[in-house]
């Protein structure tokens, strides 16, 4: 069982897991939405970053780097880069 405390506080509202095991993307409820992508060997925090005022129901993973994120009015897609994440509105 994992527990992280930050970046993600009010709760979760999506949760993927990578391909291979190692990471899990979360979007949070609060207002600004935060994404973290958590490393779920270490139990840390790699990369975060605000979501958008859009609510985001789900994420799912493209490969082990990739991933997006979708909800009412939102389509993102994210790059991990290092202990940072890039997101790209989609279409």
């Amino acid at each position: 069982m994992y527990t992280f405390k930050s970046p993600v506080t009010k709760g979760v509202l999506a949760l993927a897991i990578s391909p291979d095991g190692s990471k899990a993307v979360a979007t949070g409820m609060d207002d600004d939405h935060m994404v973290a992508v958590l490393d779920l060997k270490k139990g840390t925090v790699i990369a975060k970053q605000k979501g958008g005022k859009k609510v985001i129901l789900k994420a799912g993973w493209i490969s082990d780097e990739e991933f997006v994120t979708v909800g009412i009015r939102h389509f993102k897609y994210w790059t991990l880069d290092g202990a940072k994440i890039k997101a790209k509105d989609g279409k």
